[in-house]
């Protein structure tokens, strides 16, 4: 998991003009009430953001949409279409 979020990290350091997404709702009821998404954002900051802290700033959690598809194929349902 951590290889996946610091990529997305490296990625977004790299493009001053992208966002990274941590996307996923509650997976798990024995997790609590930690979503999958904000699980992401938590270990990007304690990893310190991977020596990439600018990318903190366009990082967000989006915890309604249930799948990656579902990103793809309406961008509006967690408001992307400002981007």
């Amino acid at each position: 998991m951590l290889a996946h979020i610091q990529q997305g990290v490296k990625l977004a350091a790299a493009d001053k003009q992208s966002l990274l997404l941590f996307s996923g709702g509650q997976t798990r009821a024995s997790a609590g009430p930690r979503s999958e998404g904000s699980a992401y954002w938590e270990a990007a900051e304690a990893s310190g953001w991977f020596g990439h802290a600018e990318a903190r700033e366009r990082a967000h959690v989006e915890e309604q949409v249930s799948s990656t598809e579902r990103h793809c194929a309406h961008p509006e349902s967690c408001g992307l279409t400002e981007y």
